[in-house]
């Protein structure tokens, strides 16, 4: 097989490259087809979030209520039966059991 001598080998000569120009357009276009797509993107998700509501935070009013007043004093009395020895360790143990301690 013999190669002729200075036309790179002989082998490139039958692949078909587009002129500079004719490429530059090619991404040009590509270029405008990537930026209207992502345009059109944005235009739907824009419509798509417009037509969620808007978060609605309704919080009551608190109510201005005091039990003291500047000549009496709050109190607070509880009726209950205090727990005995045997009954505290009784709670004591379930708690711990509860936290794995």
């Amino acid at each position: 097989m013999r190669l002729e001598t200075g036309t790179a080998g002989g082998y490139s000569e039958h692949i078909d490259t587009p002129p500079a120009q004719e490429q530059q357009m090619n991404i040009l276009r590509n270029m405008e087809a990537a930026f209207l797509f992502s345009l059109s993107v944005a235009g739907a998700a824009s419509v798509a979030i417009d037509a969620i509501p808007p978060a609605r935070a309704d919080v009551p009013a608190p109510v201005a209520k005091s039990v003291a007043t500047p000549s009496s004093m709050a109190v607070v009395k509880v009726s209950a039966k205090r727990m005995t020895a045997t009954e505290k360790a009784q709670s004591l143990a379930i708690e711990r059991a509860r936290r794995g301690v």
